[in-house]
């Protein structure tokens, strides 16, 4: 029954049904807890509260309350985190968690979890995001290697703001022309 409830909570927050799915992680959770009030959580159990709390995080992102979708996304991470679950496995929590902060503007909060995260594992707009929050913050070496990293990730394509950005921040000619596949001195621009 609660594997069909988080389903259909699924289905609804893919629809941008939010305030249904909100409702439905209501009755969700509170099933959880009713099932299992006094049990000892096996690992297995404490994924699947942190999935019930991921879901909840999420039907709070799309109706915009990023504070409470931020509180829901941290107990999800805390329960992860508490029994011994690989890192690797937190990273979707971090990168949630991320986005509230950017969206409340709390960015050093935002770049402590965006930092957390390996580059490798980050999509490449949180790469940015850090990026422009070194740039903002005067960081101009961070920023630069950061913006190179996305620009090195892709290749150089399809990422015209990082070569903007690098362009802005005095990078050599050649990280540039990279951003568009070319080849490039070594001189500032």
């Amino acid at each position: 029954m609660l594997e069909e409830l988080r389903a259909e909570i699924e289905s609804l927050l893919k629809e941008g049904l939010f305030d249904s799915a909100w409702t439905l992680c209501s009755f969700l959770v509170a099933s959880s807890k009713q099932k299992h009030p006094h049990a000892k959580q096996t690992q297995t159990g404490q994924q699947l509260e942190a999935r019930d709390w991921t879901l909840f995080g999420d039907a709070a992102f799309g109706m915009e309350d990023f504070a409470q979708a931020l509180g829901f996304y941290e107990k999800a991470l805390m329960l992860l985190r508490s029994h011994g679950h690989e890192e690797k496995s937190t990273y979707p929590m971090l990168l949630r968690a991320a986005d509230c902060n950017l969206k409340l503007k709390d960015y050093k909060a935002a770049a402590d979890y965006l930092k957390a995260v390996p580059f490798d594992s980050r999509p490449l707009r949180h790469s940015l995001a850090l990026a422009r929050l070194y740039e903002r913050w005067g960081k101009r070496k961070n920023a630069i290697l950061a913006y190179q990293e996305v620009v090195d990730k892709t290749k150089g394509r399809l990422v015209v703001s990082a070569a903007i950005a690098l362009a802005r921040l005095g990078a050599t000619s050649k990280a540039v022309a990279a951003v568009g596949g070319g080849g490039g001195g070594g001189d500032k621009i």
